[in-house]
């Protein structure tokens, strides 16, 4: 059980969402089979539209309650199991913000779901505008965040127009994805990431692409500066070796170190 036991930082947590790169599917796999192996039962999903590309089994109802019926005789003989409310041509419609915020209220106590809020993309950084959605609607528990360590130092001109922007604006001169520059992005709040960690549902960074003794030391000097800065949930790990560790912060302060900048001009 190392993956769940690094990863959730609350043991009540059933509904956890993720985010980032696409190799988090992978993660969500080991948590469903790590959870299974507890006599528990999973349920995989994401919002709206998703593509039918799905490993296992598929349950669609059209309401909750019809879907939640439907899914306790299912789990007798399967413990994780794809879920939405319909399929339409070579997609699944999955659940809303508002499906999961009544989900929460009615899920057994030994029922998980794992919500992938990237909706099967691959983007290396959360959009501003889709952070403030997910503050303003947001039915989990927790959600872990996934980024791999090979960006770091990595030419800026390898990511999307609109991180370049953000990222010069503040660093005019910047060629590469340094740590500085990722720190100051993953906790500012004004026109980084900063609010995504500032929730009253924990976020969890997971730093992937921890392949050796080099990269499992940079992930742990970028996971210190984090903490510095009030990030304190990090796990690093390598999903094709399944190695995971928890980050503990050497010296934790107040959260409050992570200074609300949203005022400050863009």
């Amino acid at each position: 059980m190392l993956f769940y036991r690094s990863i959730l930082v609350n043991s009540d947590s059933r509904i956890i969402a993720f985010c980032g790169e696409k190799k988090r599917l992978s993660l969500i796999h080991r948590l469903s089979e790590e959870i299974s192996r507890m006599q528990k039962r999973v349920i995989i999903s994401s919002p709206e539209f998703r593509k039918l590309s799905i490993i296992g089994e598929l349950i669609i109802g059209k309401d909750n309650s019809l879907l939640l019926s439907q899914l306790r005789k299912e789990f007798a003989r399967h413990p994780v199991i794809h879920a939405g409310k319909a399929v339409q041509r070579d997609s699944i419609i999955g659940f809303n913000f508002s499906d999961v915020a009544d989900l929460k209220k009615r899920l057994p106590e030994h029922y998980y779901l794992l919500y992938d809020v990237s909706n099967g993309s691959n983007r290396i950084f959360c959009d501003k505008n889709q952070i403030t959605t997910w503050i303003k609607h947001a039915p989990w528990h927790q959600l872990v965040y996934y980024f791999n360590i090979l960006h770091v130092d990595q030419p800026l001109e390898g990511f999307t127009p609109n991180v370049i922007q953000a990222i010069r604006k503040k660093f005019p001169d910047a060629r590469t994805l340094s740590q500085e520059i990722l720190v100051e992005y993953f906790t500012n709040t004004a026109w980084g990431m900063g609010r995504m960690f500032r929730q009253n549902w924990q976020t969890v960074l997971f730093i992937a692409g921890v392949e050796n003794i080099r990269l499992e030391n940079r992930a742990i000097q970028l996971a210190r500066a984090l903490q510095e800065q009030g990030v304190f949930h990090i796990v690093i790990g390598n999903m094709e070796s399944l190695s995971v560790r928890r980050v503990t912060p050497e010296n934790r302060h107040s959260d409050n170190n992570l200074v609300d900048t949203s005022s400050d001009s863009e």
